[in-house]
């Protein structure tokens, strides 16, 4: 049985899957150019990525639902704070960069 099988709503769990479906080019993208720059010794690397306002939106709709789900699912397992600050840091500068905004050094720690 998985961890959200009876804690939360069907539509809440088709939801989740869908957004991990949809953000999953992006999310693994950003996994494999982390663990490459680790790899590296380095704590901070670029990426590239071809995005377009619905993955964007995909990604955004499964940070949310990473927040709440847990809570529901009477699990502990919620992001921490940094991970919530990075992810929406991370929305907002692909939003802005799709909108003809330069690239920003991300200012978290």
């Amino acid at each position: 049985m998985g961890i959200l099988d009876d804690a939360v709503a069907e539509e809440d769990r088709r939801l989740f899957f869908d957004a991990l479906d949809r953000s999953a080019p992006a999310r693994l993208a950003g996994r494999y150019a982390a663990l490459a720059a680790a790899a590296r010794g380095e704590d901070r690397f670029d990426l590239v990525l071809a995005v377009d306002e619905e993955l964007i939106a995909s990604l955004s709709a499964l940070g949310e639902l990473l927040q709440l789900l847990p809570s529901a699912a009477g699990s502990a397992t919620a992001p921490s704070p940094a991970i919530v600050a990075y992810r929406s840091w991370l929305v907002g500068e692909v939003a802005a960069q799709l909108g003809g905004a330069a690239p920003k050094r991300c200012p978290l720690p």
